[in-house]
């Protein structure tokens, strides 16, 4: 029997919705953005308060994902314009 599609939200979308932040309005705007820093993440507050949560946590995971955000920033600041093109 058919039936109609009812969408069903789910958690993960919103770690979907960070990431693409990070991913699109972080790192691929680094080269124009000047140093890391909180402010980078003003535009999404709820993302924002995560990572500075995060910085203040003794946590492993927390270390991990904030290091490799920063570190992950720092590579795409150093990248040229037709390079960010091409990634993002």
């Amino acid at each position: 029997m058919l039936f109609p599609y009812v969408y069903v939200p789910h958690p993960m979308e919103i770690l979907k919705h960070f990431l693409d932040f990070i991913f699109f309005e972080v790192w691929c705007k680094a080269p124009v953005s000047g140093p890391y820093s909180f402010a980078l993440f003003d535009d999404l507050p709820e993302l924002k308060e995560l990572v500075e949560t995060f910085h203040y946590s003794d946590t492993k995971g927390a270390d991990f994902f904030n290091g490799h955000v920063e570190r992950i920033y720092q590579i795409f600041s150093n990248l040229t314009k037709a390079q960010i093109t091409q990634q993002c």
